[in-house]
């Protein structure tokens, strides 16, 4: 592993409710490399964040900062016991504790989470903007830099520099500010502990990160307005009465229609009436009335279905219908252009073989 420079801090604060001043003392133990033969022992005390006083083991005495602390300095300096003691914490206390820490912390490392997109660079900058961004890494020491067709930029690069994250990951995030050219290649190599050789991530300028957005977003709402389109047509079909043709001739054309109201079925016999005199058939329409003969089922526990005629006349010059009887729901009917003959209730006998009829 690379040599770094580390320092354990062991915190000890005292409170003091006079002037809300604050009196602490530290005790580090600093080293740069992993064998850890450079430890240096620190152990200093502050006022009201101020340094007083700071013994090192690589004086081995005390040594005063303020004239308050030179002279605690001097008189624990002519103390043999508090020295040998203070002397003695590099062993005693900074190797044990640091080859603790260095086996179940300081070696360990995570892998860095890159992402490479483009951003709008500043005002009156470069016309261009790459931002690589370094994610849930540790330790903290890390090195990102830019490559443009192999060689190293150094020109229009900035960082943020390295963040922590508050739960021992960190991020940082570099920039660089460019003049696109075509054909090039742009490079993003991050350098960590937790790597065995330089991650390189490179920028494909095919598309940006906002026009793959607003694909996606594009996409995902022609899927929405499909899937809606569908459900509805299915809906609009599970309520449209089934409407086709049972039979067609010249004078009469029978319509099976299940469900469907009074309203609904003139509605239908006006739209027909339109149909044909928009295809010149109006003499027939003209000469005669049009009839509209509605077939019901009436079920009862001690007889077998019956049928029930009921005729409506409507007159297509008028636009208008007298009904002779309206309390009749409307489940099977059949349009005749002259009078019709009941005789052989053709047209109930359609719907019946059909067994299309439902009971209201």
């Amino acid at each position: 592993m690379a040599s770094s420079s580390v320092s354990f801090l062991l915190l000890f604060i005292t409170v003091h409710t006079a002037d809300g001043f604050m009196h602490y003392y530290t005790a580090r133990c600093v080293f740069n490399s992993t064998e850890l033969k450079d430890m240096e022992y620190i152990y200093s005390f502050y006022y009201n964040k101020l340094e007083l006083i700071r013994f090192s083991s690589s004086l081995g005495k005390f040594v005063g900062y303020t004239e308050f602390g030179v002279k605690n300095a001097e008189m624990w300096n002519k103390d043999p016991a508090r020295l040998s003691r203070e002397r003695a914490q590099k062993e005693t206390y900074c190797h044990p504790n640091t080859e603790i820490w260095y086996r179940n912390v300081l070696s360990k490392s995570v892998l860095p989470y890159v992402v490479l997109h483009s951003t709008a660079p500043p005002p009156k900058h470069h016309p261009a903007m790459l931002v690589c961004s370094v994610y849930d890494f540790y330790p903290k020491q890390i090195k990102v830099s830019w490559f443009r067709d192999g060689k190293e930029v150094t020109s229009g690069v900035s960082s943020t520099g390295v963040m922590e994250d508050g739960d021992w990951y960190y991020q940082i995030h570099s920039r660089l500010e460019y003049t696109p050219r075509s054909g090039e290649k742009i490079s993003c190599v991050v350098e960590h502990a937790s790597l065995k050789e330089p991650l390189r991530i490179d920028w494909n300028p095919s598309m940006s990160k906002s026009d793959k957005e607003k694909i996606a977003i594009g996409a995902s709402a022609l899927i929405l307005g499909l899937v809606f389109g569908l459900a509805g047509f299915i809906y609009y079909r599970s309520k449209t009465p089934d409407l086709f043709l049972l039979d067609s001739e010249k004078t009469k054309i029978a319509i099976k229609g299940s469900g469907l109201t009074l309203d609904q079925v003139l509605s239908l016999v006006k739209f027909i009436y339109s149909k044909k005199k928009a295809q010149g058939q109006t003499s027939l329409l003209q000469s005669n009335p049009v009839y509209l003969s509605l077939i019901t089922v009436y079920t009862s526990t001690h007889s077998q279905n019956q049928f029930t005629p009921v005729q409506y006349q409507f007159i297509p010059v008028q636009h208008q219908y007298r009904p002779l009887y309206t309390s009749v729901p409307s489940l099977c009917f059949a349009i005749f252009f002259q009078k019709p003959n009941y005789t052989d209730h053709d047209s109930m006998l359609k719907c019946k073989k059909r067994k299309e009829i439902t009971r209201e």
